[in-house]
């Protein structure tokens, strides 16, 4: 049997996703282990982190010593592999699933699937037009051998950050220079197609975006149901969602998802416009 510990990033007021998040884990994935990286900047209250202390494996700070900017930039990527290497050095693992609060397993056909994997690097492959190739940050799997590789390399070799694409460069996301650092160590991977991966997701419009980019079949994100074959639901950082989801509290629960597409719609379109009326000019 394999063995891998889910991994957090999160902080206060975050809490009430993060313990839904991890109750779903323990569900689906009853041996696995759970490790929580606090935000140095917005720490646990006394009783949450009593919950914390009495469910994890561990629960530390955050290496990087302060919030670290929705997990962004150089530095913050730097913490985050530091937080892996120390989550693997407190037992054996096969992977480390890093996991974003606001995403629950929802079958256990996660651990399943899982239990067949045998790359260093497993992940859902995202794509937009005119941007380069990722993954999605909210979850996946990273063996040890691996995060130690890549912390001795960054450690080493400064100038493989500068070998990174422009997307990566300028934005320093942790799901783009990840993937890119992969790419660039040749390290065997699984990137699984959109619509084949481990990550349901409910963002109707992105997923209308990525489908159109990669070839891949659309996901609509109403199709709840069809979240069971992928194993984990991304409840796009949203209390409400996750507790009406939750609570099977289904009308309000389209209710609130289809004001958050509108709402997506809505950034994209204006962003479309944008762009283009720039090219008129």
């Amino acid at each position: 049997m394999k063995r891998y510990c889910f991994t957090y990033f999160s902080y206060k007021k975050d809490f009430p996703l993060l313990k839904a998040s991890i109750e779903s884990v323990h569900k689906f994935c009853p041996n696995a282990e759970v490790a929580v990286v606090e935000d140095p900047d917005s720490p646990f209250t006394s009783s949450q982190k009593d919950w914390l202390d009495e469910i994890c494996l561990t629960v530390f700070k955050h290496p990087l010593g302060h919030s670290p900017a929705n997990g962004n930039g150089k530095d913050a990527f730097i913490a985050q592999i530091e937080s892996f290497f120390k989550v693997s050095k407190l037992q054996t693992f096969d992977y480390i699933v890093k996991i974003d609060s606001d995403t629950l397993l929802c079958s256990d056909s996660f651990e399943q699937r899982i239990r067949n994997e045998s790359a260093s690097f497993v992940g859902n492959h995202v794509a937009y037009k005119g941007e380069s190739e990722y993954i999605y940050g909210n979850l996946y799997l990273i063996s040890p051998d691996l995060v130690r590789t890549i912390r001795e390399r960054i450690q080493n070799e400064p100038a493989l950050f500068d070998a990174l694409n422009d997307d990566c460069r300028r934005y320093f996301a942790e799901n783009r220079v990840i993937y890119g650092i992969v790419n660039l160590l040749k390290e065997p991977k699984v990137i699984y197609p959109h619509d084949k991966g481990y990550v349901y997701n409910i963002d109707t419009v992105s997923n209308y975006r990525i489908s159109s980019a990669t070839g891949t079949d659309f996901i609509s994100g109403y199709d709840l149901e069809d979240a069971k074959r992928f194993g984990s639901i991304h409840l796009w950082s949203s209390q409400k969602l996750c507790a009406y989801y939750l609570n099977s509290e289904h009308k309000k629960f389209f209710f609130e998802l289809t004001k958050k597409n509108i709402k997506n719609l809505m950034v994209n379109v204006k962003y479309f416009v944008a762009k283009n009326v720039k090219k008129l000019f």
